[in-house]
């Protein structure tokens, strides 16, 4: 009986030499072979060579045919060389500097910024050449789920909401390129949003949910979308690391986090301009481009001339009533693309609504953008955090752009 896992075999030695064993009994005696080096290790019971035998086929290693062992052999003792890793140390450490230094400059902070990003910085590059990191594989047990909703309640729009709430956001309160964008770059509010928001969930969850909308009981629409293409419901969730994360993530990336899911339902008036346009009168350019985007985009490989037009437009309401980074300021209001990170999925529910579900995965953000995001948790009880989707138009013939929907979250905790 034997096993073998990184290059060691394990085995029952069959022929105990008295001189190297003091005599033990064959029971009790283990040999472990690297193939380089052998030894022979003499327990004073069968539970003890037991326990030797669990603890060095650990971590995953499995069991593989019975071999048998020969004789213990003089095995000539190697001069070890120990490696010099000063070289590389100071390679990472350097790198470090550099991106610190260049981020300072661009976000126009303190020299002691960069200073305190760049042993971070290198820090973690020591961390990850000393922990390899785990694949799983199909064969391993997923994590256990551990999931809190946190139980947010909807109340209407108004000057000061109380915490832990939601309420609607006014389109005309984002803006959005306008026609001729292309050559003015010019942009204006909104017109009203295509969809409502019906439902807003933040849940804390011990890794990512994927199929968030499998896991969420939907309402029940006033009236179906009036059309194939276009879904009744538009669901957004976007998945936020709970810790800054690695220095390079995966387009996978998971971990602890939370999950803030929009459930957005199809407005009277959409449903009207689709009704017209089923009669030949010709949508909005903003309708017309969202109609491509839900028939072409679930079906694109990431990003997709199609998928990666998925945006995204976060505001601070009341930003001039808190104090927040200079760098977290200048982009208030600024959109962002949603390419390699967002995964688009079309399905049914149970009483045959469609549905489009857009997961936002922020854990394979960019590094800056996750520091960035990480900073603003612990202010998040003193915002009220506006957010907003669109598809981004590219030519003026889909242009104005429009907002999807949009909604508020007041003072999280």
């Amino acid at each position: 009986k034997g096993s073998k896992s990184g290059g060691v075999r394990l085995a029952d030695a069959k022929i105990v030499s008295p001189a190297s064993t003091a005599g033990a009994p064959t029971a009790h005696v283990l040999v472990i072979d690297d193939g380089r080096r052998r030894f022979e290790v003499c327990l004073e019971s069968a539970d003890a060579k037991e326990k030797w035998r669990n603890a060095l086929t650990a971590a995953d290693r499995r069991i593989q045919s019975p071999v048998v062992a020969e004789p213990a052999k003089d095995v000539p003792q190697q001069k070890v060389t120990k490696k010099k890793t000063t070289t590389k140390d100071q390679r990472h450490i350097v790198v470090a500097v550099v991106v610190a230094v260049l981020a300072a400059r661009i976000l126009g902070e303190l020299p002691v910024v960069a200073a305190a990003l760049a042993w971070w910085l290198s820090k973690t590059q020591r961390k990850s050449r000393t922990t390899p990191p785990t694949k799983r594989t199909t064969e391993e047990t997923p994590p256990v789920l551990a999931v809190r909703n946190k139980g947010l309640r909807r109340v209407d729009p108004q000057a000061s909401p109380p915490p832990m709430t939601w309420s609607p956001a006014s389109a005309e309160s984002f803006r959005v390129r306008s026609r001729g964008y292309l050559e003015t770059r010019l942009k204006e509010p909104s017109v009203p949003a295509m969809y409502a928001p019906s439902l807003v969930q933040v849940f804390d969850a011990t890794h990512r949910i994927r199929n968030i909308t499998d896991h969420i009981e939907l309402p029940e629409p006033s009236a179906p979308s009036p059309v194939d293409d276009v879904p009744s419901f538009l669901v957004v969730d976007a998945q936020l690391p709970s810790t800054v994360g690695p220095l390079v993530a995966g387009d996978d990336a998971d971990g602890p986090g939370h999950h803030i899911v929009t459930v957005f339902e199809l407005t009277d008036a959409t449903r009207a301009q689709l009704l017209a346009a089923a009669d030949d009168a010709s949508p909005s350019a903003a309708l017309d481009l969202f109609r491509r985007f839900c028939r072409v985009a679930p079906d694109e490989a990431a990003p997709g001339a199609m998928r990666g037009r998925f945006k995204v437009i976060a505001q601070v309401r009341n930003i001039d009533d808190v104090s927040i980074p200079s760098v977290a300021a200048r982009y208030n209001g600024k959109p962002a693309l949603v390419s390699k990170t967002g995964a688009l999925r079309r399905g049914t529910t149970a009483t045959g609504h469609t549905y489009l579900e857009v997961a936002v995965n922020v854990h394979a953000f960019g590094y800056l953008a996750r520091l960035g995001f990480h900073s603003l948790y612990h202010r998040f009880r003193d915002l009220v955090i506006s957010a907003a989707f669109t598809i981004e138009g590219r030519a003026d013939a889909e242009l104005p752009e429009a907002v999807l929907g949009g909604f508020d979250l007041n003072f999280l905790s």
